[in-house]
């Protein structure tokens, strides 16, 4: 078991720079846009506001909003302006950011100034809105080549329907990242260690969250089990998102899918799987993007401690701010991993940097040898 110095240790390598939590947004973001893009219906007739003047003809402005010569027809209902970024009119501004398809607890995170009126006009602040603005007009060039028309995004937030349909998808997602990050982990520890899949691991080209969903939307099997060359299983169902166990009761798994039936019919029942199944570990996986979520940061939806399931037992998590991780001021105090719900945990991994798919493990070689010292342990590799 960890010492307090070794988990706070761990705890210090799983903090996310600015830059990456963005990225890690920005990717889930994008793919609930894929998926809005997929779902919604035609939009209702849109009436646009009145529209500052600007002069759409100053190319250096055109350069600083990211946009060249225009030949457009009423280039405001295509694109943000610089001068109507740092105009008063927040409405305004909110309906380009609202154009993004990005929700409004995300573009908090990716559109921090031009979210907020006061702190975008603030001095000193013109080149950081420029920025921004160039972002955005980025997004909104991403969302029209999906064929798709952004200011249908106004008619979207209307439309619970389709909202409801986007729900899930994150955590989809977020499930097969964390099985790529158990794979991976267990092909670089002991090549040849998975004897059978219930499931499809996906290639190497398949990893980033866009890749996946379009896997899925393809029919692509999501991994539910793989069962190792000693007889031990990783599951990975719901409620824990991630078990590895092994069986006690004289029956061993001939299959994963075996495996799996196996750790179903017990999973919600603690005393009966404990006659039945050994576990090494189980844990969470937690795919919010949403860093004031409290549920999401301490993971209060489980149903067990760690003493309950007598096991190591993991959080693999994004996003993982500082503040998450080592506390803040006012509102934020308390809403961390630095208090006794920490104490569930034998270990806290960054989802982002473990799953890997855009350089977070190279970028973080000590999370994630960590991450596979853990595992080889519970797996007994």
């Amino acid at each position: 078991m960890a010492t307090f110095e070794e988990f706070a240790q761990q705890l210090e390598h799983c903090v996310e720079s600015q830059d990456e939590i963005n990225a890690f947004i920005a990717a889930f973001a994008r793919v609930r846009i894929r998926r809005i893009v997929n779902l919604s219906e035609p939009p209702a007739g849109d009436t646009w506001p009145m529209v500052p003047t600007v002069d759409w003809t100053d190319e250096s402005k055109l350069r600083a909003s990211g946009l060249g010569k225009l030949n457009n027809h009423e280039p405001w209902k295509r694109w943000l302006h610089i001068d109507i970024a740092l105009g008063p009119d927040q409405k305004l501004v909110d309906r380009y950011v609202t154009m993004t398809g990005v929700s409004d607890k995300q573009s908090r995170a990716i559109f921090p100034l031009l979210s907020s009126s006061t702190v975008r006009r603030a001095a000193g602040n013109a080149s950081a809105v420029k920025r921004e603005v160039r972002e955005l007009n980025g997004w909104l060039h991403w969302v029209r080549n999906q064929k798709f028309d952004p200011t249908r995004f106004v008619d979207y937030h209307k439309n619970l329907k389709t909202h409801g349909n986007t729900q899930n998808v994150s955590g989809a997602v977020g499930h097969v990242g964390a099985v790529c990050a158990f794979l991976d982990a267990l092909d670089e520890i002991a090549p040849g260690s998975v004897v059978n899949m219930d499931g499809v691991h996906v290639d190497a080209e398949t990893r980033s969250p866009e890749r996946i969903l379009a896997w899925i939307d393809a029919g692509g099997k999501v991994p539910r089990a793989a069962l190792l060359s000693n007889g031990r299983a990783v599951a990975f169902p719901s409620d824990p998102d991630v078990a590895i166990f092994t069986s006690i009761d004289g029956k061993p798994y001939k299959t994963a899918a075996d495996a799996y039936a196996a750790y179903d019919a017990v999973r919600r029942q603690p005393a009966l799987r404990r006659q039945r199944i050994h576990e090494f570990v189980v844990g969470e996986v937690k795919t919010a993007t949403d860093p004031a979520n409290l549920h999401e940061r301490l993971a209060l939806g489980s149903r067990e401690t760690r003493n309950e399931v007598r096991t190591d037992r993991f959080l693999m998590m994004s996003v993982l701010t500082k503040e998450i991780l080592r506390g803040g001021s006012g509102k934020q105090s308390g809403r961390t991993l630095e208090n006794r719900d920490v104490e569930r945990f034998s270990d806290v991994f960054n989802l982002h940097f473990a799953w890997g798919w855009d350089g977070g493990r190279t970028r973080h070689p000590e999370h994630w040898n960590n991450f596979k010292a853990r595992v080889k342990v519970w797996c007994g590799l």
